[in-house]
C-alpha cells in the first residue's frame, strides 16, 4: 500500500495559518488589540488607500424620570472618525540552492521565525510610534519628526491629558512650552511613584471629553499604562515602600476574553502597568524626541496611560508569508513576509482620545 504524503502546497498553507496566529498572540500589545471599538489598540480590516475607523463617544445626557415623555428625549450617539492610510512593509529571507543543499536543517522553517521575530518588532515599533505621536491641527507626525512649534501647538490643545512629572497637568511652563517643561524634570520629583501614579490615573478619570477605562470581566474599571524599563522599575520600588504587593503573580485581570494583565505586570489603584522596554529606546535622552537643555538635564522616561480607542490600526492586509521558489530558474528560492498597514494615535477635535502620556525622570 502506497504511504499518504503531504502535498507541499498543504504544508504552507499551514505554515503561514500558524505564522498570523503566532503574530497576534505573542505581541506585547496583543491583549489590547481587536476589532471592536472597546480595544486600546482598534483594528480595521479593509482595502483601498484609506481606511475610515468610526470614533465613538459616551452618552452624557440625562434621560428623564417619572412619567415624563422620553420620545423626543434621547440622545443621539456621538459618532466620529478617524483615517488611517496603510501602506505595505515586507521582508525577505533568500537562499541559493548550492549552499541550500549543504545544511541537513530545512532552511525554509527556520527563516520562519526570524520573520516572525521581524514583523512582530516592526509593529510593536510602530504602536510605540502612533502612542507618542502629536497631531496640531493640521500636521500628524512621529515625535522626532515633529517641529517644537508642532509640539507646543498639540500641548496647548492637549495640556488636561499630559503630565510632566510632579507638575501634572500641562507642567510648569503653563502647558504652552514642550522643551521648557521637559527641562523641568529632576532625578528627585519626577520619578514615576504611587502618588504619581495616583495623579495620573486621575487625569484620565477627569478628561473631558471621557477617557473610557476597560470593563472588566471581575466588575471593574481598569486603564492600561504601557512604560518604558526605567520608569517601570521606578514605580516598582516605591510600590514596595508601602508594602504594595502590586505584582501580578497568578492574578488574571480579563476583558472580553483578553487577559489584561499576566505575571511580570504592575497593578495598582486600577492601573495595569505593562512594561515594553522598547519606549525607552525609541524615545531615547540623546535623540530629539525628549532632550532637555535645562539645567536639571535628566533622562526622560515617556509613558502612555490608555483607555479604550487610543489607537487605531488598519490593517489593509493581514501578515502573511510568501514563499518563492522559482526565481532564477528555481536555483534561488526565498521566503518573505508581507503586511499592509497604518498605525495611528486616534484624534478627535484635535485631542488624543484615549491617552494621558506622561513625562517623568529616566535616570538609569
Amino acid at each position: 500500500m502506497a504511504e499518504q504524503s503531504i502535498s507541499t502546497n498543504l504544508q504552507t498553507i499551514q505554515f503561514r495559518k500558524d505564522f498570523f496566529r503566532e503574530y497576534v498572540r505573542k505581541n506585547r500589545f496583543g491583549p489590547y488589540m481587536g476589532r471592536g471599538v472597546d480595544n486600546a489598540i482598534c483594528q480595521k480590516l479593509g482595502r483601498g488607500p484609506t481606511l475610515r475607523h468610526p470614533l465613538v463617544t459616551r452618552l452624557t445626557g440625562n434621560g428623564v424620570s417619572g412619567s415624563s415623555m422620553l420620545r423626543g428625549n434621547g440622545e443621539s450617539i456621538g459618532n466620529y472618525s478617524w483615517d488611517t492610510n496603510p501602506t505595505y512593509y515586507r521582508h525577505a529571507v533568500e537562499f541559493n540552492k548550492e549552499d541550500y543543499e549543504k545544511t541537513n536543517l530545512d532552511l525554509m522553517k527556520e527563516a520562519r521565525p526570524l520573520l516572525l521575530e521581524w514583523a512582530m518588532a516592526e509593529n510593536r515599533d510602530r504602536i510605540i510610534q502612533a502612542l507618542g505621536a502629536i497631531y496640531n491641527g493640521t500636521t500628524y507626525a512621529n515625535m522626532e519628526d515633529a517641529t517644537e512649534a508642532a509640539k507646543d501647538a498639540w500641548l496647548v490643545t492637549n495640556k488636561a491629558r499630559t503630565m510632566f512629572g510632579a507638575y501634572a497637568a500641562g507642567g510648569s511652563a503653563g502647558g504652552t512650552d514642550h522643551s521648557a517643561d521637559l527641562a523641568q524634570l529632576d532625578a528627585t520629583a519626577d520619578d514615576l511613584t504611587y502618588t504619581l501614579m495616583d495623579t495620573w490615573r486621575e487625569l484620565a478619570e477627569n478628561a473631558d471629553p471621557h477617557i473610557h477605562p476597560f470593563q472588566t470581566n471581575e466588575e471593574g474599571e481598569v486603564y492600561i499604562a504601557f512604560l518604558g524599563s526605567t520608569a517601570f522599575r521606578d514605580l516598582k520600588r516605591s510600590l514596595v515602600t508601602i508594602n504594595q504587593n502590586a505584582d501580578v503573580r497568578g492574578m488574571k485581570i480579563t476583558s472580553g476574553g483578553n487577559i489584561l494583565a499576566r505575571d511580570g505586570d504592575l497593578f495598582y489603584n486600577g492601573v495595569i502597568c505593562r512594561k515594553v522596554p522598547e519606549i525607552d529606546t525609541i524615545f531615547s535622552d540623546t535623540g530629539k524626541p525628549l532632550a532637555t537643555s535645562g539645567s536639571s538635564c535628566v533622562r526622560v522616561s515617556v509613558g502612555f496611560l490608555c483607555g479604550r480607542q487610543s489607537v487605531f490600526q488598519g490593517m489593509g492586509q493581514a501578515p502573511d508569508i510568501i514563499v518563492d521558489r522559482d526565481y532564477d530558474f528555481k536555483f534561488r528560492p526565498a521566503v518573505a513576509v508581507e503586511c499592509k498597514e497604518d498605525v495611528k494615535k486616534t484624534y478627535f477635535n484635535d485631542i488624543q482620545h484615549g491617552v494621558v502620556t506622561g513625562y517623568f525622570s529616566g535616570v538609569k
